[in-house]
């Protein structure tokens, strides 16, 4: 009997179970997103306010004139759907993403610049068979063999810099 009275969720637990299931069933989607009891009018000016660039003042006035909808319906649509909160994730998504953009647009470049430096010095080694060694100077050589290395050495070691922080 104890036993299953300690087995057992308090109604306390069950509310907060309860609670929490609708919570999570009302914030399933990106924080950006329409909620799923978010009135249309309230999300369609929330999409105003989410798509005013951050760099530019988000102000509710401005919010409402675009949208047609009465201001102080805007200040309550904005308290009640925490636009702050929900403008600024959607800010930060869109900051991530360029990041990552940038970070697979530098590998790119970089095993572009590798591929390169390597089909140059393949070059070079290619044009050094076929050449008579009379007709090539050590020095000549030498020069080619480094400025290759140099260049595949410096492109190599710029990609070990990228590093997940």
């Amino acid at each position: 009997m104890i036993k299953d009275a300690l087995m057992k969720p308090s109604r306390i637990e069950t509310a907060r179970s309860f609670s929490k299931h609708r919570l999570k069933e009302r914030y399933s989607a990106e924080a950006w997103e329409r909620r799923l009891d978010e009135p249309p009018e309230a999300f369609h000016a929330f999409c105003i306010y989410r798509d005013t660039p951050s760099e530019k003042k988000r102000t509710l006035c401005v919010i409402a004139e675009e949208s047609g909808a009465p201001r102080t319906d805007v200040e309550h649509w904005a308290k009640d759907w925490d636009w702050e909160a929900r403008s600024s994730a959607y800010d930060n998504h869109l900051i991530k993403a360029e990041i990552e953009e940038l970070k697979r647009d530098r590998i790119k470049s970089i095993r572009k610049r590798v591929a390169l430096a390597r089909a140059f010095q393949n070059k070079v080694i290619t044009r050094l068979n076929a050449l008579n060694p009379d007709e090539l100077s050590p020095a000549d050589l030498i020069k080619w063999i480094e400025v290759a290395g140099r260049i595949e050495k410096q492109i190599l070691n710029e990609s070990i810099e990228i590093k997940p922080r």
